[in-house]
């Protein structure tokens, strides 16, 4: 994942990004390969997905606490996608990557 070419995108959340505790934030790559939404707090997240250039996606849920991660099948893309949060809770990051793109495992 190109991380020098991430930009924030507030419009990949339609919902909104919440207020204080309950606030989100989202970003994408500058080619559009790769969506990131941080959650500080356990809550679904409904993402806009028609940014990502690419039919199938690979999503994964982060946690920010220990870094151990839950890869989710790779998918067609949404326009709307909506994800739970992992079981440990809060504190989490979910990515979305264009299939073709083949990141593989997210590392920090």
């Amino acid at each position: 994942r190109p991380t020098a070419s991430r930009v924030r995108d507030t419009s990949l959340v339609p919902g909104g990004t919440g207020t204080k505790g309950n606030h989100v934030e989202a970003f994408r790559t500058k080619d559009r390969s790769c969506v990131m939404v941080y959650c500080p707090v356990r809550r679904k997240i409904v993402v806009d997905a028609t940014s990502i250039k690419d039919d199938r996606i690979d999503a994964w849920k982060v946690s920010t606490k220990d870094g151990s991660f839950i890869r989710c099948d790779t998918m067609e893309k949404g326009d709307r996608m909506e994800f739970d949060p992992p079981p440990q809770g809060d504190d989490w990051v979910l990515i979305l990557d264009a299939h073709s793109k083949r990141y593989g495992l997210p590392v920090h």
